[in-house]
C-alpha cells in the first residue's frame, strides 16, 4: 500500500487518480505478480465516502449509525437530567 500511496504522491494524484493497471504494475515489482482487482473494486476501496457508508455496524461510522448512536445518546443524557433534577 505504502509503495502506490508514493507513487501516486510521486504523480501528484489523490487516491481517484490510482488505477487497478497501476496497482497491478506496484504489485509486479513487490511480488512478482499482478493482484488483478477490477478497477472497479479499486474504485470503492479507495473511495471515503463509500467505506464510510459500508461501516454500518453498531458504533459505525455510516451516517444512519451515527444517527441511531446520537438518539441514544440524547436519550441517555435526558435520563441523567432526570435523575439528577
Amino acid at each position: 500500500v505504502g509503495a502506490l500511496v508514493n507513487r501516486a504522491i510521486e504523480r501528484g494524484v489523490d487516491s481517484g487518480g490510482i488505477s487497478s493497471k497501476e496497482l497491478d504494475e506496484v504489485a509486479i515489482v513487490l511480488t512478482g505478480k499482478p493482484v488483478r482487482i477490477p478497477e472497479r473494486e479499486v474504485r470503492l476501496a479507495l473511495d471515503p465516502w463509500h467505506n464510510v457508508n459500508v461501516r454500518s455496524i453498531i458504533g459505525g461510522p455510516a451516517p444512519g449509525e451515527v444517527r441511531k448512536e446520537l438518539s441514544r445518546m440524547k436519550a441517555a443524557v435526558k435520563r441523567e437530567r432526570l435523575r439528577l433534577s
